[in-house]
C-alpha cells in the first residue's frame, strides 16, 4: 500500500481490503538486492459455487453441457453477474488447451464437438469459475466432466496390414478408445507386405475407401 519500514523485522497493518505485495530490500551501502515478492491478501475473499454440472459427469459428443454457479462475499454479500468469469478448459494427459475465459454471466453452455481433436486417452472437461469481489479478492472453484466412450477394433484380412484413422496410419489389429458420436475418417491405402500387394476390396459397413 506504498507505506515503508526500515528495521530488520517490522509489522504493518493494512488500512483496506485487497491484494498486496511485500518485499524486502537490503544493502550495504553500495549495492542493493531485492527479494521475491511475497503476495498478502487483506480480508476475507468472496466464495464461488458451480452448482452443476457435477463433478464426475459425462458427455458424448454434440451434446450441450451448460454450466452455473453462486458467489457470495462476507462484505458484498451475494455477487453479480459482472463478478464472474468462466473458462472452460480442454485436458489431454497433462497438457490442457485452454479456451478463451467467458465474463459476466452466471450460466452459460458449449457444445461438444463431433469432429476435430478426438478425445482418445485421458480427456476431459475442465470447468473453472473464478470470482472477484469490490476488493479485488479473488476466489476459484472447479469441476471435471468426463467422456462416455467405446472402444473402435480395427482389423484387416489379411491382420497386420495398415489402414488409416483420421489420417494417421495404424496397423492392425488395434484398438481406438473413442467419444460416443464422435466422427473419424477411415482410409485404406494401397500396400505391399512381404512379396504380397494388397488394395482395398470393401469395408464391413459398407462405406466407400474413404468415408
Amino acid at each position: 500500500d506504498g507505506s515503508t519500514a526500515d528495521t530488520a523485522s517490522a509489522v504493518h497493518t493494512y488500512a483496506s481490503s485487497g491484494r498486496y505485495n511485500a518485499t524486502l530490500t537490503a544493502s550495504d551501502g553500495t549495492l542493493s538486492t531485492t527479494s521475491t515478492t511475497i503476495p498478502i491478501t487483506v480480508g476475507q475473499p468472496p466464495v464461488p459455487t458451480i452448482t452443476f454440472p457435477a463433478t464426475g459427469s459425462t458427455f458424448r459428443a454434440g451434446q450441450v453441457v451448460a454450466f452455473a454457479g453462486t458467489a457470495t462475499d462476507a462484505e458484498d454479500g451475494v455477487l453479480p453477474a459482472s463478478a464472474f468469469s468462466w473458462t472452460i478448459n480442454f485436458l489431454h494427459a497433462d497438457h490442457v488447451h485452454p479456451a478463451t475465459p467467458e465474463n459476466g454471466v452466471t450460466q452459460g453452455s458449449f457444445t461438444v464437438p463431433t469432429s476435430g481433436h478426438d478425445f482418445s486417452g485421458n480427456t476431459r472437461y475442465e470447468i473453472r469459475l473464478t470470482v472477484t469481489d469490490s476488493n479485488g479478492l479473488q476466489s476459484t472453484t472447479a469441476v471435471l466432466v468426463y467422456p462416455e466412450k467405446v472402444n473402435l477394433t480395427f482389423t484387416t484380412q489379411p491382420p497386420g496390414l495398415s489402414v488409416d484413422l483420421d489420417g494417421i496410419r495404424n496397423v492392425t489389429p488395434f484398438v481406438h478408445d473413442s467419444l460416443i458420436g464422435f466422427q473419424h475418417t477411415l482410409s485404406a491405402p494401397d500396400q505391399t507386405a512381404g512379396a504380397s500387394a494388397y488394395t482395398w476390396t470393401g469395408w464391413s459397413d459398407g462405406g466407400a475407401r474413404s468415408h
